[in-house]
């Protein structure tokens, strides 16, 4: 059984496959957890914290809430950083001191893509219709 993040990283791949990346024409771009991005820079850098069961955000929180993971993650995009978060990892409050400091970067950054917003519906085959809250900074 793969693990959370490796089940999220074959998704995502399976996703651009199903759009016509992994081609000689449109490569496969580099899909793989933050720790690989070490040292690593690209052009655009998704970042997704693919998680909306807040019983697990509070089990994970002290590695999903990472100041130094988020940091990692931010600092590799030479041109443009999307950042997919669920209201679940931004609105979670952890009891524990420590984690709870570590995880305000992730947290404020909401508060940073300030410059726009809008609500996109989306079709989610589990859940039906669903609203997207999108935020963005502008540069």
């Amino acid at each position: 059984m793969l693990s959370p993040h490796r089940a999220q990283n074959s998704a995502i791949r399976q996703a651009l496959r199903e759009r016509g990346f992994d081609t000689a024409a449109k490569p496969l771009p580099l899909v793989d957890t933050v720790e690989k991005l070490q040292g690593k820079e690209r052009q655009v850098i998704l970042v997704s914290y693919g998680v909306a069961d807040e019983e697990y955000v509070e089990a994970e929180s002290e590695s999903l809430l990472s100041r130094n993971r988020f940091n990692v993650a931010a600092t590799r995009a030479e041109r443009k950083l999307i950042v997919f978060c669920s209201d679940t990892v931004l609105d979670v409050v952890p009891t524990d001191r420590c984690v709870l400091l570590e995880s305000m970067m992730l947290k404020e950054f909401r508060h940073y893509c300030c410059d726009g917003s809008a609500q996109i519906p989306w079709n989610s085959a589990e859940d039906g219709e669903i609203l997207l809250n999108v935020q963005w900074k502008g540069f």
